[in-house]
């Protein structure tokens, strides 16, 4: 399958692959056949890479941007570092990256766990998950849960995006949405993403000579 491509004299270089791919065989693709998956560190890289496409493409693409979690920050819904915890045993235990927010046990104990369709949901109403800064509210909370169950609280572990070649942390974005996926697409228009790593779709990489 012919690759289109942006013209020679262009300063950056994109090819779109039509085929679809997994993200990461779409980074692998761009790895072998170019010079890398490809990385927009500013909006005239957005204005190139969306004339690339001979035949005009309205669709989504991967790029090499991916996220991975934080290791050690937790934050408030508003980004800004808690201060407070109360976490169970053995807690938080984010070892693979993909337990990025938190509920409360019936015991008052914090867990961090894989965020759900019903946080996103609870997320869109007028009321915002309560954000708990100290021991008497995190002990007033506790007392409205029925025995056994949990609850969502607002406190997340956040995503810090890199570039997957030089391993770089985004300094440009261009997010229509981001939620709590690994991998990042590019949406007709130019906006950003984030998308399950395993979805089949085209890909775009960057610069330089096929390496046939």
């Amino acid at each position: 399958m012919e690759d289109d491509e942006l013209p020679p004299s262009s300063p950056s270089m994109y090819y779109f692959i039509r085929e679809s791919k997994s993200w990461h065989g779409a980074q692998n693709y761009c790895m072998s056949e170019y010079t890398s998956p490809a990385q927009i560190q500013h909006q005239d890289n957005i204005t190139a890479l969306m004339n690339t496409p001979k035949t005009p493409y309205t669709g989504k693409a991967w790029i090499g941007l991916h996220g991975r979690a934080s290791s050690e920050q937790w934050v408030l819904m508003d980004e800004q570092p808690a201060t407070y915890f109360n976490w169970s045993s053995d807690q938080p235990d984010n070892y693979n990256g993909n337990k990025l927010c938190v509920v409360m046990n019936s015991d008052g104990g914090w867990h961090n766990q894989k965020c759900s369709e019903k946080k996103t949901n609870c997320e869109k109403l007028d009321s915002t998950l309560v954000e708990i800064l100290d021991k008497k509210t995190n002990s007033e909370i506790r007392k409205l849960l029925p025995q056994g169950s949990t609850m969502w609280i607002g406190l997340k572990n956040p995503i810090l995006w890199y570039w997957a070649t030089s391993n770089g942390i985004a300094t440009f974005t261009n997010w229509q949405n981001n939620g709590n996926e690994s991998c990042v697409q590019i949406r007709t228009g130019g906006l950003w993403s984030d998308k399950n790593c395993e979805i089949l779709q085209p890909s775009v990489c960057y610069n330089g000579k096929k390496r046939f």
